[in-house]
């Protein structure tokens, strides 16, 4: 009786903290797939708890969250501008091509500029990695599917931990050593949105090219992943290892880098938004 009694309650708190999670969907949605997902929630939840105990909950849980994140993130850019799924394919890559316009900005030299114009790439390339997961996911295998998801959910969480640590380091007793590591080399945390989601196109890349899911090209993934995260990545070293200072003398590859990564951005969101299917089921 006594491991019922904890089954159900177990059950019951998932239950209703799932239902409060669904009320973040756009009203519609909820209306229409409500009820059945939280009935599938409770089996599952059931299931696991009576096959692995606290251990299959938490397991459960952590799929729940990264398909919930993912799809919350779909739903609502598709309310806003009102699109079918295959509308959202089409729309992800004008994403891509939007998102490369951004790191124009990266090089301004204007922190002004450049800190939003990365914030607003970061979250572009979020919207195409979510249509290319719709489109070609299911022919790319399950790491494909998974990395793609994964780099848009780690890049909102990169931006939520970047939030929490600017507000921690304007408490006041903690200003003057948050300056001394912002000009140390702390700065290039500002800038690092954008690597998530293009390291997460380089794998689905790298996966691509063995199960090739897209009907040409294939190589052109990972091409157009690398060069931000190669150049942040060289820059965060150099910064780190000589004291927050920025390394001007490289400035000319830095450019060749960003000319890049703007222009296989633009070609593989051309790509994207000209192989759409004219008809796809809505998300």
């Amino acid at each position: 009786m006594t491991g019922q009694s904890s089954d159900v309650r177990s059950v019951a708190l998932s239950l209703r903290v799932y239902q409060l999670l669904l009320n973040a969907y756009p009203a519609g949605f909820q209306q229409e797939y409500g009820p059945a997902m939280v009935q599938v929630f409770q089996d599952c939840c059931l299931r696991a708890f009576r096959q692995s105990g606290t251990n299959g909950m938490v397991r459960l849980w952590a799929i729940t969250l990264l398909d919930y994140l993912r799809s919350l993130f779909e739903q609502h850019a598709q309310k806003e501008i009102g699109m079918s799924k295959s509308q959202l394919i089409r729309f992800s890559g004008w994403a891509f091509i939007l998102g490369s316009f951004a790191f124009a900005t990266i090089l301004s030299g204007s922190d002004a500029l450049a800190f939003p114009g990365s914030v607003i790439s970061a979250i572009l390339l979020a919207i195409g990695m979510s249509g290319l997961r719709a489109r070609y996911g299911k022919k790319a295998g399950g790491f494909g599917r998974t990395v793609l998801l994964v780099s848009v959910i780690g890049m909102m969480l990169y931006y939520l931990g970047l939030m929490l640590l600017v507000l921690v380091a304007l408490l006041p007793a903690n200003r003057p050593q948050a300056e001394s590591l912002v000009s140390s080399g702390l700065w290039v945390l500002m800038f690092g949105g954008p690597v998530v989601v293009l390291l997460g196109l380089t794998l689905f890349g790298l996966a691509a090219l063995r199960s090739q899911p897209m009907p040409r090209f294939n190589w052109l993934p990972a091409l157009t992943g690398i060069w931000y995260p190669a150049f942040y990545f060289f820059m965060t070293v150099y910064v780190f290892t000589r004291n927050g200072v920025y390394p001007g003398q490289f400035q000319a590859i830095f450019n060749m880098m960003n000319l890049m990564q703007f222009l296989t951005l633009c070609v593989f969101g051309a790509i994207l938004v000209s192989d759409t299917p004219p008809e796809m089921a809505p998300a």
